[in-house]
């Protein structure tokens, strides 16, 4: 940025990160500047666009490789802030504020960011400057959300699938017996905080052993780009059965509750031609080697934009005095996605499209409540009890049985319409000059307004899923008196039902939730004094570490806290590689870092990734733990008491668990305290964050610390204020954003 330019932020009305089609969104770009500059007009432009981009390699060394690119533009409405654009002014110094006004299309897409492509909507301010000088360009993203309502009639029916196959000898030789599987979920369509009720039937007839059950519900997205497809898959939750489906074995999962975790909606054709991303849960069974392959149950699952119980027209407008009044009920509330999407590190100059890190957000239900559901028939059971049988049965509360399957007709899912484009509007204001004020801020992403967490049983009950019942606001009271009511008021289940909620004999643990392929972390400990030694090589150096497909994520810059024998005065620095031969690769082989001063005075690991890191995180704690496992009690009830409650909370709060794994290689230096270490990334929108955290657990803080100490060893652990970098490392100076 020039000299004479100090700053230029945004500020949107209300600080408001989400927005749905035929929404307005209002702001202004403040610009400082120090001394007298020349301009030839600014302007602010509104747009929403799907880029996709990928190459692969071309063997014919003659030719480049080949490159794969598609681009839809949605809306894009451009009005002038200042100036003309044809005649060149001089603005004097001082502070300027520039309002901004556009009104979002009604048929969109929802924001989603990929390996391969993304769907952003941006603001964005271009103060053009006169040649020689470079134009100054700054980028606001926000998330748009198309309306995919959960409650609607096509979505609430149970869906019910059967399936059996004949299981063959090994190698393929005979037939070894049938197995049949049925299973059926509540409905088909959820949001994020909301949980799957999974219920299945597994009946082993055949005289072989076969392996455990497993239900993961996967991300499928496809990118299309010069009419070729490209395919990337993300498991994003995964639950086990404890024991194995051996020989004339029954295993019975009665409404097994699968928690659905921070991702982005559901994303089909034709609403976007060059992306799309879907859902599915699967049930599979698993087949010894050289007997045959899976068996699977796959449910078509839809991830929607509007949570159970909850309505995008929760606010309206009092009769009495016109005043805006808020349902609390049914407000909706938001956080960042955890999981599901990936860093998009593609630009286009000519297409407007920048090369910046986004982290898309989402619906999230804080108070869903689920009760068992009736409404489709089970399978009939023949009951011949014992002692043998009661011990396969995989839930307690059920009685094990020889099982007839019966057949269960599957239920379609129709497809609601969409409402018909309508053409963007917008409005220009004239620039509003303000003297001897303070200079905004950049913007951090805003908490999400958090709404009562009502308490999750597992008992039978009506039969209904029951949103929570919060009393309503006052007619005369404001929408903002009503937002602070939602505010701070998130308290958790009781410690006994959530406790009472886990089926002992599945492992719904989320430590063991696959780690996101193609995506490795580097965390380099070394002492401040060296700090800049390492920024300076990466700067002067950049192509080695592009050659390595690196990326630069944060640096610590002040500590808060450490605990244990976390090594005096040490600071770290994360890094990104697509593979843990490119991350090792990119120390080993690239010139002249043998020689520097922070690789001889360093600590390295490397480490596969569970939630991809957030660009808006300013907080961070880096620890290292073991687990207590022989208090098998204890470790049980803490990790139920993180996946009931603990984590629920923490993702509606905005933290990320980015890496929690054992896995995790020590390439230099020491690192590893124990032999079955975990290490652990935690991170944070801010302490704001962590304290309203700590605030909705604190009836649980007396568990939790007795707990604690019977579970885990804390080797290590150190808390920082980070500072995110990748933005300026792989950005110009002018063409930066303030997201």
């Amino acid at each position: 940025m020039p000299e004479k330019i100090k700053s230029v932020t945004v500020c949107l009305e209300g600080q408001k990160q989400v927005y749905r089609p035929g929404d307005e969104v209002r702001g202004y770009w403040t610009l400082t500047s120090e001394k007298e500059f020349t301009t030839k007009g600014i302007l602010s432009t509104f747009q929403g666009v799907a880029f996709v981009k990928w190459t692969e390699y071309n063997w014919n060394k003659r030719f480049e490789d080949d490159e794969y690119i598609s681009y839809e533009v949605y809306c894009k409405n451009t009005v002038q802030l200042h100036g003309r654009g044809d005649t060149s002014e001089n603005i004097q110094p001082g502070v300027y504020k520039y309002p901004f006004k556009y009104r979002i299309p009604l048929r969109l897409p929802s924001s989603f960011e990929g390996s391969k492509g993304a769907i952003r909507y941006m603001i964005q301010v271009r103060i053009r400057r006169p040649i020689p000088f470079p134009d100054v360009t700054r980028y606001k993203c926000i998330t748009v959300l198309e309306e995919i309502d959960v409650n609607d009639a096509c979505y609430k029916n149970p869906r019910c699938y059967k399936k059996d196959c004949q299981v063959p000898k090994a190698l393929g030789f005979g037939n070894a017996g049938k197995v049949e599987l049925w299973g059926k979920i509540d409905r088909s369509a959820y949001c994020p905080g909301e949980q799957i009720a999974l219920s299945i039937v597994v009946k082993n007839d055949s005289t072989q052993n076969l392996g455990k059950i497993k239900a993961q519900l996967m991300q499928y997205v496809t990118f299309i780009g010069n009419a070729k497809e490209e395919y990337a898959n993300s498991t994003i939750k995964v639950i086990t059965s404890n024991s194995e489906l051996v020989a004339g074995k029954v295993i019975n999962w009665d409404y097994q509750l699968i928690l659905i975790d921070g991702i982005p909606a559901t994303i089909e054709r034709p609403t976007c031609q060059c992306i799309s991303v879907r859902y599915v849960l699967e049930v599979i069974v698993s087949v010894p080697l050289f007997t045959g392959s899976d068996m699977k149950l796959i449910f078509p699952v839809t991830i929607g934009t509007v949570p159970f119980g909850k309505s995008l027209k929760a606010t309206s407008q009092s009769q009495a005095a016109g005043i805006q009044v808020t349902d609390v009920s049914k407000a909706i509330t938001y956080t960042s996605c955890n999981k599901g999407w990936r860093p998009f590190n593609q630009s286009s100059t000519s297409r407007n499209f920048p090369n910046m890190t986004y982290t898309p957000m989402c619906a999230y239900a804080v108070n869903y409540k689920y009760k068992n559901v009736t409404t489709a028939p089970k399978p009939k059971q023949n009951v011949t009890a014992s002692a043998k049988s009661n011990a396969a049965t995989n839930t307690p509360s059920n009685v094990a049985s020889a099982t007839r399957l019966s057949t269960n007709p599957t239920t379609r899912v129709t497809k609601t319409s969409t409402p018909p484009p309508t053409k963007t509007v917008s409005t220009s204001n004239t620039s509003i000059r303000v003297t001897n004020s303070t200079t905004p801020t950049a913007l951090q992403p805003s908490a999400p307004q958090l709404e009562t967490l009502s308490k999750q049983t597992g008992a039978t009950g009506t039969g209904q899923h029951q949103p929570a019942t919060n009393n309503l606001p006052n007619s005369g009271s404001v929408s903002a008196a009503a937002n602070s009511q939602v505010e701070g008021s998130i308290s958790p289940p009781s410690y006994e039902e959530a406790m009472g909620l886990p089926d002992s004999s599945v492992n719904d643990n989320s430590d063991d939730d696959e780690e996101d392929a193609g995506v490795y972390y580097m965390i380099i400990r070394f002492s401040k004094d060296i700090m800049e030694d390492f920024l300076s090589f990466v700067k002067n150096n950049k192509k080695l570490l592009e050659i390595q497909n690196g990326r630069l994520i944060f640096k610590t810059i002040k500590p808060y806290k450490s605990i244990g024998n976390w090594p005096k005065g040490k600071h770290v620095v994360l890094l990104s590689f697509p593979s843990k031969k490119e991350a090792s690769d990119w120390i080993t082989t690239s010139p002249g870092i043998q020689e520097t001063k922070w690789l001889k005075n360093s600590d390295i690991v490397v480490t596969g990734v569970k939630e991809q890191f957030q660009s808006g995180k300013t907080m961070v704690t880096i620890s290292e733990i073991s687990m207590i496992e022989e208090n098998v009690e204890a470790v049980t009830r803490y990790r139920n008491l993180i996946e009931n409650i603990l984590r629920p909370l923490r993702i509606a709060h905005g933290g990320i668990l980015s890496v929690n794994t054992p896995k995790y290689a020590v390439l230099q230096g020491t690192w590893r305290t124990g032999a079955k270490s975990k290490l652990s990334i935690m991170a944070w929108p801010d302490i704001t964050a962590v304290k309203n955290y700590k605030s909705s657990i604190a009836e649980l803080q007396a568990v939790i610390d007795e707990l604690k100490p019977k579970c885990m060893i804390i080797h290590n652990s150190a808390t920082f204020d980070i500072a995110n970098i990748s933005i300026e490392e792989s950005q110009g100076e002018d063409a930066t954003s303030t997201s």
